[in-house]
């Protein structure tokens, strides 16, 4: 007699219900599982330690990372000294687009709050997904505008 064993999540998932990894990220939605498994090939993956800095405030660079696993701090440190904590990504939340998009210096710290896999997207890789698929760029520009307006509303509150 055969055993009556469940079947994992995924076979038993109609392929329709489950979710390809892209959608868990904003700014890969709407690539298909094929298209997003090919862009990661293309992505540096570093594991870290907690308390590792990933970018500095000032520091150039236009690299855009994508939280693989675990979490980090952003904070920025004002003329005065005072650091300012603005906030902690998770997993499928992304950075460093800010500079990608402007070409500034890095406007923040950014450090592992805890054991984390981080995926770098170089600016080159970067830029020729967005030649590809210019959505991203939307994306990209939508979350640093909310992130901008989000650090001077913590600036101001840290000054009252």
């Amino acid at each position: 007699m055969k055993e009556n064993r469940p079947e994992p999540a995924e076979k038993a998932a109609p392929k329709e219900a489950k979710k390809p990894a892209s959608s868990v990220i904003p700014l890969f939605a709407g690539f298909s599982q094929e298209e997003f498994n090919a862009f990661t090939k293309v992505m540096n993956v570093h594991p870290l330690p907690a308390g590792v800095s990933i970018v500095e405030q000032h520091d150039e660079g236009k690299s855009v990372y994508i939280i693989a696993s675990g979490s980090v701090k952003v904070y920025t440190t004002l003329l005065s000294g005072e650091r300012v904590d603005l906030a902690v990504l998770r997993s499928g939340d992304f950075f460093g687009e800010m500079s990608f998009l402007t070409g500034k210096p890095r406007t923040a710290t950014v450090e592992t709050a805890e054991d984390s896999v981080i995926l770098e997207v170089t600016e080159e890789k970067l830029r020729e997904v967005v030649s590809q698929r210019p959505n991203i760029l939307d994306v990209l520009r939508k979350y640093s505008e909310m992130r901008s307006k989000g650090t001077t509303e913590k600036i101001l509150e840290s000054n009252r």
